[in-house]
């Protein structure tokens, strides 16, 4: 800015912008025919306001946002410096979570954030007897799948009465499965026709029986473990039954599971005899695999 007519002296420098900090500073006009002021301007740190609209314009409710880098929720008190990109995930009571990005611009205010072409969610409501178990004094809730994918906690809804759990599950309409379980076990439903209950614990999963069978050897050693699976096998046989299909990938999970164990020489014929169950149970669940 050009200054005119100024004498030399003392004199009060204010330097305002929009988005900006505004500065305010005193300075000495020089005896000096040019003078020339440089400063600085430091954006204003700024707050996010959310304008989330479904297809029809309609507000949407948000149920929290997430700073993707910090792990942390973003709250109305949060500020971002203009400049820098966010990465967010955004969490809904009745749309799908969103991951997104944006650069905060310099300006004054909150910064309005304007998100569309959500996709909405739809109710999945049934009845349990049960709200989780306990296998080997370890306890597990229940928990849900849809189409492959754990339903988040935020979509989950469940009211008791008396002594059943009604639940209702926030999914997309063109969802085709829903699994539920009980630590290990598992039970499938699909979505193609109406579901009014989920009866009994369903089939094993060999994974998360796996998993299962780390947490019993850290409580109560290899031994204890390795319990657990003859327990089914002694009952059942190598029937693929009980099981629901396995990879070969998963197979070899366990079998390297089993050969790890540090098991007295009396169980090595029992340990043997696992891990060819195993591989037959394996043998019927590829040969399915490979017919579809």
């Amino acid at each position: 800015h050009n200054f005119q007519k100024l004498f030399p002296g003392l004199y009060s420098l204010k330097i305002e912008q929009p988005g900006y900090k505004t500065i305010i500073k005193e300075i000495i006009v020089p005896i000096s025919r040019l003078f020339t002021i440089r400063e600085t301007l430091q954006a204003k740190a700024r707050s996010i306001s959310f304008n989330i609209r479904n297809h029809n314009q309609t507000f949407v409710k948000v149920v929290e946002v997430v700073n993707l880098e910090t792990k942390r929720k973003i709250s109305f008190k949060d500020t971002f410096l203009p400049g820098k990109t966010i990465h967010v995930q955004v969490k809904f009571q009745k749309h799908k979570t969103i991951d997104t990005k944006t650069t905060i611009p310099t300006g004054e205010g909150s910064y309005i954030w304007h998100i569309s072409q959500l996709e909405p969610l739809v109710p999945l409501t049934f009845m349990t007897k049960r709200n989780g178990i306990t296998f080997d004094t370890i306890h597990y809730p229940i928990s849900f799948e849809v189409d492959g994918t754990k339903i988040e906690d935020h979509l989950v809804h469940v009211k008791k009465e008396g002594k059943n759990f009604y639940y209702t599950l926030m999914i997309l309409p063109e969802s085709k499965q829903l699994e539920v379980f009980y630590g290990y076990h598992c039970v499938r439903k699909n979505l193609y026709s109406k579901i009014s209950s989920i009866e009994g614990y369903g089939k094993i999963y060999l994974l998360r029986l796996v998993n299962h069978m780390k947490l019993v050897s850290e409580k109560n050693g290899d031994k204890a473990a390795f319990l657990v699976l003859t327990k089914y096998l002694s009952r059942y046989g190598p029937r693929r039954g009980f099981f629901w299909p396995f990879t070969l990938k998963d197979e070899k999970v366990m079998i390297d599971y089993l050969q790890s164990l540090k098991l007295p020489n009396e169980f090595e014929k029992y340990r043997k005899n696992a891990i060819e169950d195993i591989k037959r149970m394996g043998t019927l669940h590829h040969k399915l695999q490979k017919k579809d």
